[in-house]
């Protein structure tokens, strides 16, 4: 392979972006039997596209991660708050049959668990 040809190889290879195509590739070149095979400089160009495909790949796993991360902690601050709300109600409504009390806030911690749970 010249030099002129190794270059154009790399222009081919520079304008790829997305992983599927990088596999696209290596299917072709590796897999197709052929007579001028790739250089240890193709190769090398390649396995540095793949692992900037992976590191994107990987920041945009933990980027939507943390994303998924965030909103469940703000969900569940808003089911606390809801729950505490909630036992506040209960404590300023004065019910007189104590038992039927607890067994009012009993239930309102299942609810509250199961809230969770469905999340």
């Amino acid at each position: 392979m010249g030099v002129s040809e190794t270059e154009g190889q790399y222009s081919k290879y520079e304008r790829l972006l997305t992983s599927g195509q990088l596999l696209q590739i290596v299917e072709k070149e590796l897999v197709e039997p052929r007579d001028d095979q790739l250089s240890i400089a193709d190769l090398v160009h390649l396995e540095k596209q793949f692992e900037s495909a992976l590191i994107q790949t990987r920041s945009t796993k933990t980027h939507l991660l943390l994303n998924s991360l965030s909103d469940l902690h703000e969900k569940e601050k808003m089911l606390e708050e809801e729950k505490r709300c909630l036992q506040e109600k209960l404590q300023t409504a004065g019910t007189t049959n104590n038992g039927r009390k607890n067994r009012v806030m009993m239930d309102l911690n299942i609810h509250a668990d199961d809230q969770i749970e469905e999340n």
